[in-house]
């Protein structure tokens, strides 16, 4: 039996749980929480302080739709930061966040 097996990876792959913050100040702003697709529909939009809790990589997913080509294609945007990953995770054998 795999040792990942009954938890959540992020696209179903990577364990977000040996990833530590070291900013003091960052702690709270940076949530690790793995999710096999990072798309939580809006839900911490409701709240004015409440994106603290989204998970980062759903923040950078949200960034990129920002750029010209990317403009509301969140799933696009999902491929291409896992594409990202699999490339980093391919170059350095560690995992990419």
């Amino acid at each position: 039996m795999k040792e990942t097996e009954g938890k959540k990876l992020l696209f179903n792959k990577w364990d977000a749980s040996e990833v530590k913050v070291n900013d003091p100040g960052l702690v709270r702003y940076v949530n690790l929480t793995a999710l096999i697709i990072p798309h939580s529909c809006g839900k911490f939009s409701k709240q004015e302080f409440n994106k603290a809790n989204m998970p980062i990589v759903e923040r950078l997913i949200n960034r990129l739709m920002q750029t010209e080509n990317n403009t509301g294609k969140k799933q696009m945007t999902i491929r291409i930061v896992r594409e990202a990953f699999e490339i980093i995770n391919q170059k350095d054998q560690a995992q990419p966040y």
